[in-house]
C-alpha cells in the first residue's frame, strides 16, 4: 500500500512534463482495499504502435531515422526532468 502510494505521489509531482504521462488522482480506497491511479489519457498510442503502423507504409522494419531520433529526444527530455527532480527512473 505504501509502494502504491509512493508512485501515486512521484507521479503527480512530475505531472508537469509534457514528455511524462500525467496523474490526475491517486487514492486509496479501504472498501475496496485498492489503490487507484488515474493518469492522462495517451491517445496518440505507444511507440510499440508507432512501429507497427510504419510497418503498414513500408517494407523495412522500424522508423524512418528522424523519428528514432525525435522519439529518442522526447524520452530523453522526460527522463532528465526526472532526474532534476530527484527520482531515478
Amino acid at each position: 500500500r505504501q509502494k502504491a502510494h509512493q508512485e501515486g505521489y512521484i507521479a503527480s509531482a512530475l505531472s508537469d512534463h509534457p514528455n511524462l504521462v500525467g496523474c490526475i488522482r491517486h487514492w486509496f480506497s479501504d472498501n475496496t482495499n485498492t489503490y487507484f491511479l488515474v493518469m492522462s489519457l495517451c491517445d496518440k498510442g505507444t511507440l510499440v504502435d508507432a512501429l507497427q503502423a510504419n510497418l503498414r507504409y513500408h517494407p523495412v522494419p522500424g522508423l524512418p531515422v528522424g523519428a528514432y531520433y525525435k522519439h529518442s529526444l522526447e524520452i530523453l527530455l522526460g527522463i532528465t526532468y526526472m532526474h532534476s527532480k530527484g527520482w531515478l527512473h
